[in-house]
């Protein structure tokens, strides 16, 4: 029983994340969209490996129904390492620490990093990937963070906490 109602809270996690980045805002050259702070939210809320299926899966499967099926293996890859960032830190009793917020910071360096590379394989020139993506991928990343914050600051706030 116990595992059925983590399989189905992971699924549910990855069909929010799907739709929330599969409903973007265009910027520079890409989009801002609010999965990555449902990313780091499941990241706190469920368990190892639940939330690395959620994130991975929801976000891939947002890039294949977006049109960018082409990123949906560098996606799953990235969003696993999302995850993984908040693997030290989930101890806390608390959603929204210092210690959350530095990881939240941290796991959008790891996505504009990712994504960085990910470009530069695919379509060559490091710099002139450095200058067309950094703005859009900093952006998402303050978004992400920001998301994360306040739905933290909702979830402690509802008492639901770590109870999800």
């Amino acid at each position: 029983m116990k595992k059925t109602l983590l399989m189905t809270k992971s699924a549910v996690f990855a069909a929010l994340i799907c739709l929330a980045i599969f409903i973007h805002v265009p910027t520079f050259n890409g989009y801002v969209h609010a999965g990555d702070g449902l990313i780091y939210t499941a990241a706190m809320v469920l368990p190892f490996p639940y939330c690395i299926f959620s994130a991975a899966f929801g976000a891939a499967l947002s890039d294949v129904l977006s049109g960018y099926a082409i990123y949906a293996i560098p996606t799953f890859i990235i969003k696993s390492l999302n995850v993984c960032c908040f693997y030290f830190v989930r101890d806390s009793k608390k959603l929204i620490t210092k210690k959350t917020v530095l990881v939240s910071v941290l796991s959008g360096v790891v996505t504009t990093v990712g994504y960085l590379l990910t470009d530069t394989i695919l379509w060559g020139n490091f710099t002139a990937q450095l200058i067309r993506t950094l703005p859009g991928n900093i952006l998402q990343a303050a978004f992400g963070t920001i998301l994360f914050i306040a739905l933290g600051k909702v979830l402690e706030t509802s008492r639901l906490g770590r109870r999800i």
